[in-house]
Parts: C-alpha cells; sequence; structure tokens
C-alpha cells in the first residue's frame, strides 16, 4: 500500500480540493447528517458547475451546486426534517461558508 495519500486539515474546507473535487469532510458532514445516500456521481455541466445529490431513491433531499464560483446547500423542504436535523444543515452550510437554500418538489 505505497499509494496511500494522507489528507491534511491544512486544507481549507471551505473550497474543493484541487478544482475538481468536492471536500471529503463536507461530504462526510452532509451524509451522516441525512442518513442518505449520494444519489449521483460529482457532475461537471459546464465550467463553473459542480453538482452532487443526495437521495432516498425516490426524491432529492440535499444537493450541493458550484457555479459562477459560488457553493450552495439546497435542501428539500417537502421531505419530513425534524428541527435538529435543519438545524445540522444550517450549521453544515455556515462551517463550511455555503450560502444555504430551501427548495420543494412543485
Amino acid at each position: 500500500m505505497n499509494n496511500v495519500t494522507e489528507i491534511k486539515p491544512s486544507i481549507k474546507i471551505d473550497r474543493l480540493v484541487n478544482d475538481s473535487l468536492w471536500n471529503p469532510w463536507l461530504v462526510a458532514d452532509i451524509t451522516r447528517c441525512t442518513g442518505q445516500s449520494i444519489s449521483t456521481p460529482q457532475t461537471v455541466q459546464e465550467e463553473d458547475f459542480h453538482y452532487l445529490e443526495w437521495s432516498n431513491g425516490s426524491r432529492i433531499d440535499v444537493y450541493l451546486e458550484i457555479s459562477d464560483n459560488r457553493q450552495h446547500l439546497i435542501v428539500n423542504t417537502d421531505r419530513f426534517r425534524g428541527h435538529n436535523e435543519r438545524l445540522a444543515l444550517i450549521g453544515i452550510a455556515a462551517t463550511y461558508n455555503l450560502t444555504y437554500g430551501e427548495c420543494d418538489d412543485g
């Protein structure tokens, strides 16, 4: 196992790693908070647009989006969510310097 890469805490947590990968701490925090699986691979649809989503299989629960050099955490309000989970997601957005937003399925 000579190809192990150590993730050093000196990497700024509010930025992308190598301009193409999501911060693994951010991904882990959202996954742990929602209990959902990542439902799409990281996508790069165009320059400066990256997208990653978590869902329960039938509807999107939470997604991350980077567009126009801004990072967003968007939460689906049509999914039942307890007060503590909602506050945790707001805290995650604040911790990683993300713009927090809410949307619905409609």
